[in-house]
C-alpha cells in the first residue's frame, strides 16, 4: 500500500498540488560609471565597467544577461580579423559582485579562462546546442549573421570530418579579407558556474547597495589580425586599425514577476533571521613556470576560504597572454602536460601516474580523459578530442552522481557537500611536461554561507 510520504508517479497522483513558478522579465540596466554605455579600448589597457543593482527588487543573476558589442574595423588588404568566441571575451582581468562598503561576494580573476573551462564543463549540452552566436559558447553549426565566418575546428579523433565540426564549440570567428567584424553578445551570467552569478535563485538585497564590476582587458586579449583565413596564428599581430568601440553595454537583469514569490522572498529578508543561503566562491591561483620538463604547483587553502572545498579545477595555458595564444590550453597527445598526479596533503589522489598521451601500440593512454570524463557529462565537451583542446584536471570532493538535468528540489538544495574545512589543506599538482614554460591556473571552489537582511550583507561564521 502506498504511503502519503512516498513519491508517486504522475500516472497515479490525483491530488491537486499548488505550484508557484518563477516568472521573469528583462529590465535593462545602464552602466553606473560610464555615460553613453560604451568606451573605446586600448590594445593593452584596462577599463572598469559597473552596474548598480536596483533597490527593493527581487532578481535572478543566473538568468540575467550581459549585452555588449565589439566593433573591429577592416584591417587592410590581405588581413583577417579574429576574435575569441567560446568564452566571456572582454579580456582576462577581473569580475566582482560586491556591496557598497566593499564586501565581495565574488572576486573572480582570470574570468575569460574560467568561463572557457569551468563555465563550459558546467554548461548543459542541450542549452549549448540551441545557443546562437550571441550566447557563448555556441556550436560550429550556427550560421553567422554579423559577417563573421566560422572556423572549421580540427577533426575530432575517431569522428569523420563532416560530423565533429558541426557540434564542437566554436572557439574563434574570423572576418572576410579586409572586412569589418562585429561581435554581438548576450552573455548569460549563469555561465560563470560555481559563483553567485551562476546561482539560479531569486535574490533580494532591499536598500543595500550592490554592484557588478567588470575590469575589461585590452583588445589584444580577445582580438587580433593575421594573414590566414583558416589559421589564427599565421602572422598574428596587434590590429593595424584599433577596435572602434565596445558599445551597447547593458545588463539585462532577470527581475521576478510572480507576486507570491516576491512576497515570500521579501518576508524572509525582513525576518529576524533574514535570507541565509550557501554560495560557491572560487579562489584563483596563478603560477608561471620557467622552461623545463617537470613542474610542481603547490597551493595552500586555509579554513577562512570557506566551509567546504567542493572542487579544484587545474588548467594549463600558453605563457604568452595575448593575441592568438592567450586562450591556448590545447594538450592533444600531451602537448603541454605529458603525465601527472595530484595530492591532497601527502595523499596521492590517483593510483597511477596519469598519461595524457593518445592511444598507441602497447599503451592505451588517455588516463586524463578517463579520470575527468565524469565532469564532462552532459556538457559541450562530449569526447576526448574536444577535451584535449579544453584541457583541465578536476579533483571533485562532492556527490559526483548528483548531477541530473531533472533534479528534485531536495537535490537542488543540497548545499553542504565537499571536504569540510576544519583545518588548512595543501593541494599539489606534479607533472612531466613538454620542455617549455606554462601558466597554471587553479580554480578552487569553496562553499560560503551568506546572510542577507535589512541589517546588511555578511558572511556567516567568520569566513
Amino acid at each position: 500500500m502506498l504511503n502519503s510520504d512516498q513519491f508517486l508517479p504522475t500516472q497515479i497522483c490525483y491530488k491537486p498540488l499548488s505550484s508557484h513558478e518563477p516568472r521573469y522579465k528583462y529590465v535593462k540596466i545602464l552602466l553606473s560609471n560610464i555615460s553613453g554605455n560604451s568606451f573605446v579600448p586600448t590594445a593593452t589597457g584596462t577599463t572598469q565597467i559597473q552596474f548598480k543593482m536596483p533597490y527593493n527588487t527581487v532578481f535572478n543573476l543566473a538568468r540575467s544577461k550581459l549585452a555588449y558589442q565589439i566593433q573591429v574595423p577592416a584591417q587592410g588588404s590581405g588581413n583577417y580579423s579574429w576574435i575569441t568566441s567560446d568564452c566571456f571575451n572582454l579580456g582576462n582581468q577581473l569580475i566582482t559582485f560586491e556591496t557598497g562598503n566593499g564586501l565581495q561576494l565574488l572576486n573572480l580573476m582570470e574570468p575569460q579562462k574560467y568561463s572557457a573551462i569551468v563555465g563550459k564543463v558546467n554548461y548543459k549540452q542541450k542549452e549549448f546546442l540551441t545557443n546562437d552566436e550571441t550566447e557563448k559558447p555556441f556550436s560550429n553549426a550556427v550560421a553567422s549573421t554579423t559577417g563573421a565566418s566560422p572556423v572549421v575546428n580540427p577533426t575530432c579523433q575517431n569522428i569523420t570530418a563532416n560530423q565533429c565540426p558541426n557540434i564542437e564549440p566554436q572557439y574563434l570567428q574570423v572576418s572576410g579579407a579586409n572586412a569589418a567584424l562585429n561581435d554581438s553578445n548576450f552573455f548569460k551570467l549563469g555561465n560563470f558556474a560555481h559563483t553567485i552569478l551562476g546561482l539560479d535563485k531569486d535574490l533580494y538585497f532591499g536598500q543595500n547597495d550592490m554592484y557588478l564590476k567588470i575590469t575589461t582587458g585590452g583588445y589584444n586579449q580577445f582580438t587580433w589580425q593575421g594573414t590566414g583565413a583558416t589559421n589564427p596564428t599565421t602572422n598574428a599581430q596587434t590590429l593595424t586599425t584599433a577596435v572602434t568601440a565596445i558599445s551597447n553595454i547593458y545588463l539585462y537583469l532577470a527581475v521576478e514577476q510572480n507576486p507570491v514569490i516576491i512576497d515570500n522572498v521579501v518576508k524572509h529578508f525582513n525576518s529576524n533571521e533574514g535570507i541565509r543561503i550557501s554560495i560557491d566562491f572560487p579562489w584563483v591561483n596563478k603560477l608561471t613556470t620557467t622552461t623545463g620538463t617537470s613542474s610542481s604547483v603547490v597551493v595552500n587553502y586555509p579554513p577562512a576560504y570557506g566551509k567546504f572545498l567542493k572542487k579544484i579545477y587545474h588548467t594549463v595555458w600558453n605563457p604568452t597572454e595575448s593575441l592568438a595564444t592567450l586562450m591556448d590550453c590545447n594538450n592533444t597527445n600531451g602537448a603541454k602536460v605529458v603525465s601527472y598526479n595530484t595530492y591532497l596533503d601527502s595523499t596521492k589522489l590517483q593510483d597511477d601516474v596519469l598519461s595524457c598521451a593518445a592511444p598507441a601500440a602497447g599503451a592505451i593512454g588517455l588516463d586524463d580523459w578517463r579520470t575527468n570524463e565524469q565532469e564532462c557529462k552532459n556538457s559541450p565537451i562530449f569526447g576526448y578530442g574536444i577535451y584535449q583542446k579544453n584541457w583541465f584536471h578536476c579533483d571533485d570532493f562532492t556527490l559526483k552522481d548528483v548531477k541530473s538535468d531533472d533534479q528534485t528540489p531536495l537535490v537542488q538544495n543540497i548545499q553542504y557537500v565537499g571536504l569540510p574545512m576544519e583545518r588548512a589543506v595543501q593541494w599539489t599538482f606534479t607533472a612531466t611536461t613538454a620542455n617549455a614554460s606554462f601558466i597554471y591556473d587553479t580554480f578552487a571552489i569553496f562553499t560560503r554561507e551568506l546572510s542577507i537582511s535589512k541589517d546588511g550583507v555578511q558572511f556567516v561564521g567568520g569566513q
